[in-house]
């Protein structure tokens, strides 16, 4: 399930850096002292992203670990 997970935000991700340097042209007026297309930014936005998805894709799989098969059967 985390796999799953991390291949949907690293996927969402790329996708969502290919966008925002794109559109970064149009507003590149409104950025003071930060470049359009400065690394750092993108890199820790990047980082601040993927710590949430995977801290929200590790609740449940810990939640689910702990229980046990046969009564999650018998509850479905």
């Amino acid at each position: 399930m985390a796999r799953q997970v991390a291949l949907l935000a690293g996927v969402g991700l790329a996708f969502g850096v290919a966008v925002a340097l794109v559109v970064s042209r149009f507003g590149s007026a409104l950025l003071f002292q930060v470049g359009s297309n400065d690394p750092p930014t993108y890199g820790i936005a990047v980082a601040g992203m993927a710590a949430v998805v995977l801290l929200a894709a590790y609740l449940p799989t810990r939640r689910a670990s702990r229980l046990d098969p046969a009564v999650a059967l018998r509850v479905e």
